[in-house]
């Protein structure tokens, strides 16, 4: 999940141009896109465009490695606290009664590596 002012769909192979994801808003937003004729020639008149186009993956790359860490060693209470405190950094909404981040069980259940079930259990023992 991202949030405002997040990078979405950026281009790992910046020769071939194919998407490796899909994005669904949660709520209305904007985009801002480019096609791919114009961000090559963006990159070569500003180098600063690639060198964060690469800081950008590279942080994404080490966020995955930390999750499927997480996923193959750290039993489900846990894996579903550090999923939880990550999305409210990026998508966590301050309401009067405390943080919100809209996600479905089953989302969490997804991002975490578990089932329904366990999610469901599991956020009714913490309340």
């Amino acid at each position: 999940m991202n949030g405002s002012g997040d990078a979405v769909g950026v281009p790992g192979d910046l020769v071939a141009c194919s998407h490796t994801c899909s994005a669904r808003a949660m709520e209305q937003c904007r985009a801002l896109t480019w096609e791919y004729a114009r961000l090559q020639n963006l990159l070569g008149e500003y180098p600063q465009i690639r060198k964060n186009i690469s800081q950008i993956l590279s942080n994404r790359l080490n966020e995955l490695e930390e999750r499927f860490r997480e996923v193959a060693t750290e039993k489900v209470a846990k894996r579903v606290a550090l999923a939880l405190l990550r999305l409210l950094k990026h998508v966590g909404k301050q309401t009067p009664g405390g943080v919100e981040v809209l996600l479905s069980r089953e989302e969490l259940a997804q991002m975490t590596g578990t089932t329904l079930f366990t999610i469901s259990r599991l956020l009714s023992k913490w309340e």
